[in-house]
Parts: C-alpha cells; sequence; structure tokens
C-alpha cells in the first residue's frame, strides 16, 4: 500500500465508487428508492446523481488555503512600561502610610512612567502614572516628617 492511500481518511480501495465523500448509488433495481421507467438506467431517470470519478479523492477533504497576509500592529516601545508605571503609582498612593515600600515603589513607578511616556497610545496612563508616583512619593515624605516632628516634640526638655 502506498503512503498515500494509507494515511487518507477512508478506507477501502481508493479506486472504488464508495467512501464517504461519495454518495453511493445504487446498482440494483430493488435497492432503488423508487421504480425507474422500463428501458431507463438509474442515472438517466436520476441526472442529479452523480457518479464518482475513477481516480482517487484527494488526501485532505479541501483544497489546502492558500492563507492571507495579516498585518499585525507593531509593538509601541513603552506602553509595558506605562502600565507598570500607572499600578506602581496605584500602589504607592494606597501604601504611604508604610513607607518602606512606598517610597521604593514610588521611585520605580516615577521611572517607568517616564519611560513609558514615549508610547504614543498608553502616554495618558504614563502620565497618570507619573502624578500618582509623585503623589505617593509625596505623602510618604510627609508621613515620615510628621512622626518625626512628633518624635521630637515628645521628647522632655532639659534646662
Amino acid at each position: 500500500m502506498s503512503d498515500q492511500t494509507q494515511h487518507s481518511q477512508y478506507s477501502g480501495n481508493p479506486y472504488s465508487n464508495s467512501g464517504p465523500y461519495y454518495e453511493r448509488i445504487p446498482q440494483r433495481q430493488d435497492q432503488m428508492p423508487f421504480q425507474t421507467p422500463p428501458g431507463q438506467t438509474p442515472q438517466q431517470y436520476y441526472p442529479f446523481i452523480q457518479r464518482p470519478p475513477l481516480y482517487p479523492p484527494p488526501a485532505y477533504p479541501y483544497a489546502p488555503y492558500p492563507g492571507v497576509a495579516v498585518v499585525t500592529q507593531q509593538s509601541e516601545p513603552g506602553s509595558g512600561m506605562a502600565i507598570a508605571g500607572l499600578i506602581l503609582g496605584i500602589i504607592s498612593v494606597v501604601s504611604f502610610f508604610i513607607f518602606y515600600i512606598s517610597i521604593p515603589v514610588s521611585i520605580v513607578g516615577i521611572v517607568l512612567s517616564a519611560l513609558g511616556c514615549r508610547s504614543i497610545s498608553r502616554r495618558t496612563l504614563a502620565i497618570w502614572g507619573l502624578v500618582l508616583s509623585i503623589i505617593g512619593l509625596l505623602l510618604a515624605i510627609c508621613f515620615i516628617l510628621f512622626f518625626v516632628l512628633l518624635a521630637i516634640s515628645q521628647q522632655p526638655r532639659t534646662p
């Protein structure tokens, strides 16, 4: 058996008139769903029934599609950095009272947002990330200064 018929999707003789791609035509008169008039063959009486060709069907049920050229959008430089800067800006504003987390996060958020401003489509996100990171950094510094001044004012004064 050759490789072509061995890998085909039907079984049996490839040159026979049967298979899943062809509708089997009854050969005898008693197999016909209707009676054919005397002297006419089923092909004359049923012209819509086509005999399959005598060559084997293709290995695939359809011709391979040649494909379509798909134009993909090039990724912009800095679009991921703009999103990361926005996320870090939100984190720095929310966690400003944990200054040992908020200060490094806001510094990294400022850097990533500044680099994310190169993206044309995500520039607004980068600007919001930059603003939120700066606000988070200022809140953390004000929080530290408040507690330092509070600690200084609580110390007893010695004359």
